[in-house]
């Protein structure tokens, strides 16, 4: 299933709704642990570049604009997305694995 969250997304809107959180949150996470699994490597870089424009583009802008909803909205993203990084993190280590961020 190919998804075009860019057209649901809209590239200049900090704030995010409800729906559009559930659906980044199924984008991020149910197609990436296929993909985590068969191309560990590339899903990997893929996570880093998403969680990197999410961070910069995104959680430092709201941060600036001191939008704090917003904000909260997109650490919430980049939570969902590192989550599914763990999980693959704990497959591919047959148990638990730590995971530290720093930004």
């Amino acid at each position: 299933m190919i998804v075009d969250w860019r057209s649901r997304v809209q590239t200049d809107a900090h704030s995010l709704s409800q729906d559009i959180l559930n659906m980044l949150s199924g984008l991020l996470r149910r197609p990436f642990v296929e993909l985590y699994l068969t191309y560990p490597g590339a899903a990997l870089r893929l996570s880093a570049a998403i969680f990197t424009t999410i961070v910069h583009d995104r959680i430092a802008q709201s941060w600036k604009a001191r939008d704090s909803q917003s904000r909260s909205n997109w650490e919430q993203i980049a939570v969902i997305l590192l989550a599914g990084v763990q999980v693959a993190l704990d497959i591919f280590h047959g148990g638990p694995a730590l995971l530290t961020v720093y930004y």
